[in-house]
């Protein structure tokens, strides 16, 4: 209840000890409406309290799960591309031998796919996170603008990564056809 309104309610509660000549029962029966309707605000009020607590903390479980889609995601990206060094080294190890390229180029094309179709679901499902955030409640809007420049910028870095998963395999491609060059030069 606001200073005022305390006020107001104990002048009239005074009013009502004092003598007066009419009215009493009226303005008793005024004080009993505005306290019945005081009662209510506060109902209100504590059950959007509870609903907005409720809100944030479903929020919040968005916002771990989408971290752990992250994590687990990069975890993936780590592992891909410790076996893309594993299968460059096999390449090395071949030297020239032609089929063997072919295999390791078709699984780093493979993996690659792979790898591009789990970053775009991620960023498709952070965007998805971020405009439910905005959209579910206006409390929360700041919180959410902040998450999605984050994904944004999570986004940029994924893009420059496959930009430059792009440029090795095309290094790949480039070494597999001077590879396959000096195979035939060195047997035909």
């Amino acid at each position: 209840m606001g200073e005022k309104q305390k006020e107001s309610l104990e002048e009239e509660m005074k009013s009502l000890f004092l003598p007066t000549s009419s009215g009493k029962d009226l303005e008793i029966s005024t004080i009993g409406m505005k306290l019945e309707e005081q009662r209510c605000v506060s109902v209100d009020l504590q059950r959007k309290n509870k609903e907005y607590l409720a809100h944030i903390e479903e929020l919040e479980e968005e916002l771990e799960a989408e971290r752990n889609t992250r994590t687990k995601i990069e975890r993936q990206r780590l592992d891909l591309s410790n076996e893309v060094d594993d299968l460059h080294d096999k390449l090395e190890e071949l030297g020239g031998s032609a089929a063997p390229q072919v295999e390791i180029n078709r699984k780093l094309d493979t993996e690659l796919a792979h790898l591009r179709q789990e970053l775009e679901e991620v960023l498709l499902q952070s965007e998805a996170t971020a405009s439910s955030i905005q959209k579910k409640h206006a409390l929360s809007l700041v919180e959410a603008t902040e998450q999605y420049e984050s994904m944004q910028s999570v986004r940029m870095k994924l893009d420059k990564e496959i930009q430059n998963l792009k440029g090795e395999i095309e290094e790949h491609a480039v070494t597999n056809e001077n590879l396959q060059k000096a195979y035939y030069f060195l047997y035909y």
